[in-house]
């Protein structure tokens, strides 16, 4: 015979309250709501209504899952995950979507974490072994751990990806403020005189040219790039050149990304041919000052 699904109330005598009900379809409702979509639906019209989640073992903990509407941390129709035991929000989701974990309960931003207890405020991607931390004599920083077991570590790198052709596209780095390089005296060693100079700039071949992205497209028409080719600089500034192996495997467009400058050292070198060529200057200057005088005698 088959089953006879009847609708079941348990009642608050004092106030006649249904606690409990149990419909035809077999969904349950709780705390004196009406039945949802869902199996099991809780509530209470008392400003925040939740389900509890007790371990009563050793190292057990308890947790609610709860949304709110005119009271509490999640107010305003919020929802996420409270740890009694801990006095603190784990997690909580606003009606615009954002999330905060760890203690965020009021935020304007899609993620939010503002507690110590995730690797020291980390966010942590831990596949990638990188983490957007203030690990850095406690300044924002991106820290990237040293796990070569997924591949290079010495370099951080910002690339556009899927644009508008669907190729690879270059992505400019905007900051409001001056970009500063660590130049401690105590980090280095065997430090010597630049061997490059005059010479060397010359050799140098400045040049204009449209960048490509990887379907060989130029990026933008209205505006070129002023710098160096990395292979003719290779040839008179080794140091300045870095070159991937692993990267030399041009696509069927003949485009690739193998080799990346050193600015620094372009630098140095200019620099250094600016006091070899004053050197010059103050040479001949006093050769100029020795005939001049010889003259008027």
């Amino acid at each position: 015979m088959p089953a006879i699904l009847k609708t079941t109330q348990i009642i608050e005598p004092s106030s006649s309250t249904v606690n409990l009900l149990l419909d035809s379809s077999g969904k349950v409702a709780i705390g004196g709501v009406t039945p949802g979509q869902q199996f099991l639906t809780v509530g209470t019209g008392n400003g925040e209504s939740g389900i509890v989640i007790r371990e009563t073992s050793t190292n057990g903990r308890t947790y609610e899952i709860i949304t709110g509407g005119t009271a509490g941390s999640f107010s305003g129709g919020a929802f996420g995950i409270y740890d009694r035991t801990a006095g603190a929000v784990r997690l909580l989701i606003d009606a615009n979507g954002n999330i905060g974990l760890q203690g965020s309960t009021n935020s304007s931003y899609k993620l939010d974490l503002i507690s110590s207890a995730i690797r020291h405020g980390d966010l942590y991607h831990n596949n990638q072994k990188v983490a957007y931390n203030r690990g850095w004599d406690n300044y924002p920083s991106i820290t990237v751990e040293n796990d070569t077991t997924i591949g290079p570590c010495s370099e951080f790198r910002i690339h556009g990806s899927g644009g508008a052709s669907g190729g690879d596209f270059s992505v400019n780095l905007r900051i409001d403020g001056s970009s500063v390089f660590t130049s401690d005296a105590r980090i280095k060693t065997n430090v010597e005189s630049i061997p490059y100079g005059i010479d060397e700039v010359l050799k140098l071949k400045p040049i204009l040219y449209d960048r490509l992205n990887s379907r060989g497209e130029i990026e933008n028409k209205d505006k070129k790039v002023a710098g160096f080719i990395a292979q003719e600089v290779n040839q008179v500034l080794p140091e300045a050149v870095s070159y991937y192996p692993d990267e030399d495997k041009p696509n069927e467009k003949g485009w690739a990304r193998a080799y990346s400058l050193n600015m620094d050292t372009i630098l140095a070198t200019a620099i250094k041919a600016i006091q070899d060529q004053q050197l010059i200057i103050e040479s001949l200057k006093r050769r100029i000052e020795t005939l001049e005088s010889n003259s008027k005698v």
